[in-house]
């Protein structure tokens, strides 16, 4: 699948599950979550794919737990599970108007509100001491 780069706003590692295990078998798992984290903006995975697909790999479901839980926590970087391509985008589309509405909070132009003067009282209506 590979990764998805937004104007150096979100960056994406996108993985079916049988990519996935493939990618814990030849070693290339944690080289890409080691670059994802190393980048400047923020990053994640979205793991695509229904839990029953796991069944066709050479993993029991400890083993796969125990990756996500180290990837996760160890790395600190999120693991996003969808169900298909169109979660996926969904997703993805989700993060990335997080980040972007974030940005746009900062840079929003906030007018600087000034205060009047408090008015003085005329002295017309007031009661006037005698003495």
């Amino acid at each position: 699948m590979g990764i998805i780069f937004w104007t150096g706003i979100f960056l994406v590692e996108r993985k079916s599950i049988p990519d996935f295990c493939l990618s814990i078998k030849d070693g290339r798992l944690f080289t890409q979550a080691g670059k994802l984290v190393n980048s400047r903006i923020p990053a994640c995975i979205v793991l695509e794919g229904k839990n029953r697909e796991f069944r066709k790999t050479d993993f029991s479901p400890k083993a796969i737990q125990g990756i996500l839980l180290s990837i996760s926590m160890a790395f600190r970087l999120p693991i996003l599970r969808t169900k298909n391509t169109h979660e996926s985008v969904e997703v993805m589309l989700q993060g990335f108007k997080q980040l972007t509405r974030d940005k746009l909070e900062e840079q929003r132009f906030y007018p600087r509100t000034f205060h009047s003067k408090p008015k003085k009282r005329s002295s017309f209506g007031s009661k006037a001491s005698h003495s």
